[in-house]
């Protein structure tokens, strides 16, 4: 081969009719102190960690058929908050495609009104670590508004440090709508005597 010329590739290897090796080949052609070129290189054996990230790929897509399958929202951001998943729900409820609400995008459905607001309550958690809650209203696909309770809880990783945040939205516009109906028909009660 040409001189500085590399090669690279993984296999299989069958060890026994139950068991499979899988190896990492790295080579490149090199010259020698005599002007020879020879192909110097180097064969791993790297069935831990294709087994380690088979294992991790079953294990995402375990959590997204759960996290699909949940009547609620769920998300999940990196540390610094960056949206990085939502569930199936969230986009069957906003109507728009993935690309709109990774990182900051998930506030663009929020109402006006209480923007600000959820971005405070979320700044603190991210600086603090403590849990987050807060009830917040979403813009439904067909431009009407919900109520919502926001809650999220950090993930820790193995020195204590924050990995990921974890979160639900679940709607909350009915019992919000009949608690206000109550409080109504209490104060109206309340003002009028005459009417007991």
């Amino acid at each position: 081969g040409k001189l500085g010329e590399s090669y690279y590739c993984q296999y299989r290897v069958h060890i026994d009719p139950q068991t499979i090796a899988w190896y990492e080949e790295r080579a490149q052609v090199v010259e020698d102190f005599h002007g020879n070129r020879k192909t110097l290189g180097v064969i791993i054996d790297i069935t831990d960690r294709k087994y380690a990230e088979e294992q991790l790929r079953e294990s995402e897509e375990r959590f997204k058929q759960i996290a699909d399958t949940m009547p609620q929202i769920v998300w999940v951001t990196r540390p610094d908050g960056y949206h990085t998943y939502f569930n199936r729900r969230w986009f069957e409820y906003i109507g728009a495609p993935e690309e709109l609400t990774k990182g900051d995008g998930w506030s663009i459905p929020l109402h006006p009104d209480d923007q600000q607001r959820a971005k405070l309550r979320w700044q603190q958690s991210l600086q603090t670590g403590e849990a987050y809650e807060i009830e917040y209203r979403f813009r439904r696909h067909d431009g009407t508004y919900r109520w919502f309770l926001g809650r999220a809880l950090p993930v820790y990783d193995s020195h204590g440090r924050i990995s990921t945040w974890c979160g639900t939205c679940t709607d909350i516009h009915d019992f919000k709508e009949s608690e206000a109906a109550r409080q109504k028909f209490m104060t109206l009660v309340e003002n009028n005597n005459d009417f007991i």
